[in-house]
């Protein structure tokens, strides 16, 4: 569903979003966001949200990200064009300099208030599967 979509409480909403084209599917593991920046308190997630996904069964669902199972990632649907900005997902309904509407998105809803300030993802090593940089929105 778009971003827009998922109303919740200030500061409950947290998402990551490539800075970067992925030219395939973008293939995340695990994503842990944490209150402090060594990344050892985590911020409990009440639910993992997602803008899209490929497959069957479990890794449909971004709730893939936060099982602790590294053996179910959750996969966005692949970019439709070589140059990756036919992406399929969801439109965001934002647009900036550094994504395009339909970006694939992953993130978590909190509780009220939370603050993030280390955030771990672990993602696929290919490089048509994975992204180098990231924006961390609220």
């Amino acid at each position: 569903a778009r971003w827009e979509v998922h109303a919740r409480s200030c500061g409950s909403l947290w998402r990551l979003l490539p800075e970067e084209v992925i030219y395939g599917r973008w293939v995340v593991f695990e994503l842990e966001m944490h209150a402090d920046v060594n990344c050892s308190s985590p911020v409990r997630a009440t639910t993992a949200i997602a803008a899209g996904a490929y497959g069957s069964g479990h890794t449909t669902t971004a709730n893939a990200t936060i099982d602790l199972d590294v053996a179910t990632p959750w996969t966005s649907p692949k970019a439709l064009s070589p140059s990756g900005v036919g992406w399929s997902g969801r439109s965001d309904g934002i647009a900036s300099r550094s994504h395009q509407l339909g970006t694939p998105w992953v993130g978590i809803s909190t509780a009220a208030g939370s603050i993030v300030r280390c955030v771990r993802l672990l993602q696929s090593n290919l490089w048509d599967e994975s992204t180098s940089s990231l924006v961390l929105q609220v």
